[in-house]
């Protein structure tokens, strides 16, 4: 089992409350719950996980909250900053009905943030893939997305993780530059494995069956992380070539 694992979600269905309970029971059962942005050098010599919440849908965070607090659960959720209070502006891809969800408004964010186990983190300005963007445009989503949740929050805002989880060679770097301590992707490693200079994560959904959810807490799905690395390395051997 990882020292550290940090996990993600995106959305709560009101009908999978039980079973996202019955998650975070299992959690704390097995791992010591601790927030996002830590030194896991500093961490205790035991399992550790963190929970993170991708795109800042109020309808997630409402379900989500309440239930995290109970059980002492840190939560760090990543925002876009340019849709607070709009209707995602991305393709739901099945994955929620954009006619239903909202993100967090500005006044919602500065709420939020005076939870202490609640961390505002940055998904940059609109939800774009930076695989797409160029040099300028990406330091510039960096860089606003971070000023406008400082702003609205009113807190020290040192986290960022890519949509979709998709970046380019060097993105991980400007993301430091920009002023985050913490810089997330989406390839299920350990937290203490950096991936072209990003921390890795594991998805899990409130509808994954328990013993799928109990492997993904014990780190059995890392190797596609490894996978994913040796891919990387021979296709930049292919591009050289």
């Amino acid at each position: 089992q990882p020292h550290l694992l940090v996990l993600y979600y995106h959305t709560l269905p009101e009908s999978m409350l039980d079973a996202f309970r019955a998650q975070l029971d299992l959690l704390v059962k097995l791992a010591q719950p601790v927030p996002s942005l830590v030194d896991a050098a500093r961490l205790p010599h035991r399992p550790c996980v963190a929970v993170t919440i991708d795109d800042g849908f109020v309808s997630t965070i409402q379900r989500a909250l309440p239930n995290l607090i109970e059980r002492g659960i840190p939560v760090t959720l990543f925002v876009p900053a340019g849709l607070l209070g709009c209707r995602p502006s991305w393709s739901p891809g099945g994955e929620f009905d954009a006619d239903d969800e909202t993100i967090v408004s500005g006044d919602e964010l500065r709420v939020l943030a005076r939870e202490p186990l609640v961390t505002i983190a940055s998904h940059g300005m609109n939800h774009t893939d930076f695989a797409r963007l160029e040099e300028r445009e990406a330091r510039y989503q960096m860089a606003a997305s971070k000023a406008l949740l400082e702003y609205a929050s009113e807190r020290e805002v040192s986290g960022f993780s890519f949509p979709y989880g998709h970046t380019r060679p060097g993105q991980a770097r400007w993301a430091h530059e920009a002023g985050y301590s913490h810089v997330f992707g989406t390839v299920p490693l350990p937290a203490t494995t950096n991936h072209s200079g990003l921390i890795g994560r594991v998805r899990v959904d409130p509808w994954d069956e328990p013993h799928d959810f109990e492997r993904k807490l014990r780190g059995a799905y890392r190797w596609l992380g490894y996978a994913a690395n040796v891919k990387q390395s021979v296709k930049q051997v292919l591009q050289a070539a």
